[in-house]
């Protein structure tokens, strides 16, 4: 038997849950311009590349120990294309597929590369960690 009260609490609930939802969201989807992927290899940063949110793919090169490594930027976002089965042999760098968010890592581990999304802004609040 539900009273006033109850469902006073219930609706109070379910309008924070909303309003969190929509505040996640705009923080999580704002400042897309202002994104970059940086690469690092053996934990030095190597190469930081502009993720612009256009149609239009780009490759961008970078060399580590002696090889040579691919990544695609398209809309905001960045993969690993595959390397060579000798220079990384279990491809999960490039199976990792398309990062766009500040919280993913593509990271190829036999090689000691980690490539992350990062803000050019100054972020004061962060979804994540707050």
């Amino acid at each position: 038997m539900k009273t006033k009260w109850d469902k006073i609490i219930i609706g109070g609930l379910l309008i924070i849950c909303l309003i969190s939802t929509f505040f996640v969201y705009i923080t999580e989807n704002t400042g897309n311009a202002n994104k970059k992927a940086v690469i690092k290899v053996q934990g030095k940063i190597i190469k930081e590349i502009p993720l612009p949110n256009n149609e239009k793919s780009k490759i961008y090169k970078f060399n580590f120990n002696g090889n040579n490594g691919y990544l695609e930027v398209k809309n905001g976002s960045v993969r690993m294309l595959e390397m060579d089965i000798k220079i990384c042999p279990k491809k999960i760098c490039s199976t990792t597929g398309w990062i766009n968010k500040k919280y993913k890592v593509i990271v190829c581990l036999p090689n000691k590369i980690a490539v992350n999304i990062e803000s050019t802004k100054d972020d004061t609040l962060d979804a994540i960690s707050n």
